[in-house]
């Protein structure tokens, strides 16, 4: 019965138990960098850009753009889409569009 206990221990310890995760807050490791230079780029009043984050698979490219964007000012939009499940680019737009009109909406903006 012990044996359990501390094996269980050991699996809930090991960084690598979550393989294929979004990694997010204590389990972001390491490019703190990286992110503040990110959340420079993105935040900074006036400062408009499209950046395309590009990367082998499982490398932590969507962890680290939600980490990037973990904590953002109230008037920035934000919109995140995994493009893997979208089989036309029409559906892309479509998507796209209507995250934009809801967010929108919610911040109470018009368009």
């Amino acid at each position: 019965m012990a044996f359990k206990k501390v094996w269980r221990l050991l699996i809930m310890e090991n960084i690598f138990a979550g393989y294929g995760k979004v990694a997010e807050g204590n389990a972001f490791i390491g490019r703190k960098k990286l992110v503040e230079e990110y959340r420079s780029i993105f935040f900074t009043p006036g400062n408009k850009s499209n950046h395309s984050i590009v990367g082998l698979p499982r490398s932590g490219k969507t962890s680290f753009i939600k980490e990037v964007f973990r904590t953002i000012p109230d008037n920035i939009l934000y919109v995140y889409l995994s493009l893997n499940t979208f089989t036309c680019y029409k559906d892309i737009w479509l998507v796209l569009f209507e995250t934009i009109k809801e967010k929108l909406d919610s911040m109470g903006k018009t368009y």
